[in-house]
């Protein structure tokens, strides 16, 4: 088959697949969405983005999955702005318990004991500010595969840091509930 032939396919594939599971993928993205975004809006912004990279759809039987995970991954990209917005900050702010103006000793220590690679990425992006892609490639993952370990990381640490201070704040010396605050100094 040529290339356009398959290309056409695909894009064939995926309006069936969107025809036959509107409601389906509706039902998906409200429970997904919750109340935080319209599910109607995403939905839709979902089905032009499976539409608009169609032709790249190898295999036009699994275009139903394909279209699934598209909506899905739509939904959370929704969530995510809809986060930030709202809080008015950078998504990243919001996922980083460490600050580059941190004086917490603890969040430091805790970041010493956490696994290797988390301690690693969290050190090159945070802290060095590379960004995840060069990372990535220096450790030889992709970049969604960098992005995840690092968001595992940052939520490792967070869970340290409460468990060890009491507090999710990398500049909450002043809350934290350990004996003596900034114990980790040494």
């Amino acid at each position: 088959m040529a290339q356009s032939d398959e290309a056409l396919e695909g894009v064939t594939a995926v309006r069936e697949a969107i025809a036959r599971g509107r409601s389906r993928f509706l039902s998906l993205a409200r429970a997904w969405a919750g109340a935080d975004i319209d599910a109607e809006e995403a939905l839709h912004a979902a089905f032009e983005k499976a539409l608009s990279s169609a032709d790249r759809l190898r295999d036009p039987a699994s275009a139903e999955a394909w279209v699934g995970r598209v909506v899905r991954n739509t939904v959370v990209d929704a969530l995510r702005r809809r986060r930030s917005v709202v809080a008015g900050v950078d998504p990243v702010e919001i996922a980083d318990p460490i600050e580059r103006t941190s004086n917490c000793e603890c969040v430091l220590h805790e970041a010493r004991h956490l696994k290797p690679e988390y301690a690693a990425i969290l050190e090159r992006v945070v802290v060095e500010g590379v960004s995840v892609g060069e990372v990535a490639s220096e450790l030889g993952l992709t970049a969604n595969n960098a992005s995840v370990r690092l968001h595992r990381a940052r939520e490792a640490l967070r869970r340290r840091v409460v468990a060890h201070c009491g507090t999710e704040s990398a500049t909450g010396c002043g809350e934290c509930l350990c004996e003596t605050r900034g114990c980790c100094a040494a």
